[in-house]
């Protein structure tokens, strides 16, 4: 008995590894961009904001993270099962094993979409933050260095005053987002402004 398990658990994986691993990722629900021959997308274990995930016909692996692996690791990384189980629902999956096929929890699918989604809206808040925030920044510059007490005859005038002050608050904003100050405060600034807070 225990030989024939064996027998069968390398059948899988050796028809597991026959099967390009572009098609089982897009079954996985990774979007894939073909880039020359290979395939690219944000990778699905970090937050990020451009695609460094490469995959190949056989391999794969994140440039920003350091993950990598073959089929039987994304499956199992994604569906949160050991190699085995990854296998078994690759060729079930793709139809090329009548084998049992582990029940893959899809409440723990759904939660791990829904915490795709939410770091994908945070990254998108930041940029938009960031892009307000710079804009900001240099309409106030160049206000600052337009009634600075040089241009105007020697006067410190309220207006200089002010839009200097507002100048140094969108550069301390800036500085949060570049994570200077560590995650958390690049975080509460972020929610800061998603929730209807100045931003500069």
């Amino acid at each position: 008995m225990a030989s024939t398990q064996v027998a069968q658990r390398f059948d899988v994986f050796a028809a597991v590894r026959e099967l390009r691993l572009p098609e089982v990722a897009a079954r996985l629900g990774v979007s894939l961009e073909k880039k020359g021959s290979r395939y690219w997308a944000r990778c699905p274990f970090h937050a990020e904001k451009t695609a460094s995930f490469c995959v190949g016909e056989s391999r794969w692996v994140c440039w920003g993270c350091g993950l990598k692996g073959d089929a039987v690791d994304l499956a199992g990384r994604l569906l949160n099962v050991g190699p085995l189980d990854a296998a078994k629902w690759i060729a079930g999956e793709l139809g090329i094993a009548d084998l049992p096929r582990r029940t893959v929890d899809s409440a723990a699918m759904r939660e791990r979409e829904r915490q795709r989604e939410r770091k994908m809206a945070f990254l998108a808040a930041e940029d938009r933050l960031r892009d307000r925030l710079s804009a900001a920044h240099r309409l106030y510059l160049d206000a600052e260095i337009r009634l600075s007490p040089e241009n105007m005859g020697g006067r410190v005038t309220d207006g200089w005053c002010r839009y200097s002050d507002r100048r140094l608050y969108t550069e301390y904003l800036l500085d949060c987002l570049s994570g200077q100050f560590g995650d958390a405060v690049r975080v509460e600034a972020v929610l800061d402004f998603k929730d209807g807070g100045r931003c500069g």
